[in-house]
């Protein structure tokens, strides 16, 4: 529902009770209004004057059958609870109260006159209304969201990266015996963003001749049968092709270039979500300690 058609129906709901009482018609009836906004905020001034505009349509016009008494409180709880007890004194036949701040020092003035309340998370919960379907009282209004779009059943992953975990969510909601949408948040940090907020930290602490460790990918091209399935799921701007020289090989295979971040998503991917063996790791230290150069070495004895 857009925004003007919106105010009407509040308008329409604040006019029926000045029709449903049945009073006299030349009697002047009175709507008190109390903003939770300033007098010179932008929005609550345009909220009013479609409010206003809303009312003359159904045949209402201030000064004319009807005047209207506003409150500006800026959303102070001193100003709030005084100005709901000024209108509250003025007897009027209906009270506009727009967000769930203004809605409680209104209805603990009165419990007979008719409060028309908008904007207001749960009315339920805060008391307001009975139910949303019979509020009962002398409160009624609209929430904030319509509750029947709202989700039960939500998930948060907060490392996307992390195929394990994305699929068995996936597989849970698909599967999941609770009825309605589902959610499944995935927050984790963009790498490319990991990377340049990172650069700075650890050029500073090469610099400072601390140990640090880069973890690369690589793929080897004896492995590699070609199906290109990492660049195909993961969809990794480092992912490229590389051609064989191999006159036995005509399909090129798969080649990380020197702009990977090593999240290592593309080898979590491939092959069915599965570290695709034709992918290695390999770690570039940096200040190494004499603990790595004999580990290294070590290593290289017996691989000789």
């Amino acid at each position: 529902m857009r925004r003007r058609e919106f105010i009407k129906v509040i308008a329409g709901s604040a006019a029926w009770p000045l029709v449903a009482q049945g009073q006299p018609a030349e009697r002047m009836r009175r709507i008190g209004v109390l903003m939770n906004t300033a007098a010179d905020d932008a929005e609550g001034q345009a909220r009013l004057a479609a409010f206003q505009q809303a009312l003359n349509q159904l045949g209402w016009t201030d000064g004319g059958n009807m005047r209207i008494d506003v409150r500006w409180s800026a959303g102070d709880a001193k100003d709030i609870r005084k100005y709901a007890a000024e209108l509250i004194a003025l007897a009027p036949d209906v009270i506009l109260a727009p967000g769930a701040s203004t809605v409680g020092p209104v209805l603990q003035g009165t419990r007979t006159v008719p409060i028309v309340f908008t904007s207001v998370p749960d009315p339920v919960g805060a008391g307001f209304v009975d139910s949303l379907s019979r509020p009962g009282g002398n409160a009624t209004g609209f929430v904030a969201f319509e509750y029947g779009m709202g989700v039960k059943w939500v998930r948060h992953i907060d490392r996307t990266y992390d195929v394990g975990r994305m699929r068995a969510a996936l597989k849970e909601a698909l599967t999941t015996p609770e009825t309605g949408p589902k959610v499944i948040v995935a927050s984790s940090e963009c790498m490319l963003n990991r990377q340049r907020r990172e650069k700075p930290l650890v050029e500073a602490a090469i610099g400072a001749g601390k140990r640090v460790v880069k973890p690369r990918f690589g793929i080897d091209e004896d492995i590699c049968t070609g199906d290109h399935a990492c660049m195909r799921l993961s969809g990794c701007p480092s992912l490229t092709v590389k051609p064989l020289d191999d006159p036995l090989r005509d399909d090129p295979v798969a080649s990380i270039d020197q702009s990977c971040v090593g999240c290592g998503n593309c080898g979590e991917v491939a092959d069915a979500a599965v570290l695709c063996p034709s992918f290695y790791r390999a770690d570039l230290i940096q200040n190494p300690t004499k603990l790595d150069v004999a580990a290294l070495n070590s290593k290289n004895a017996r691989s000789a």
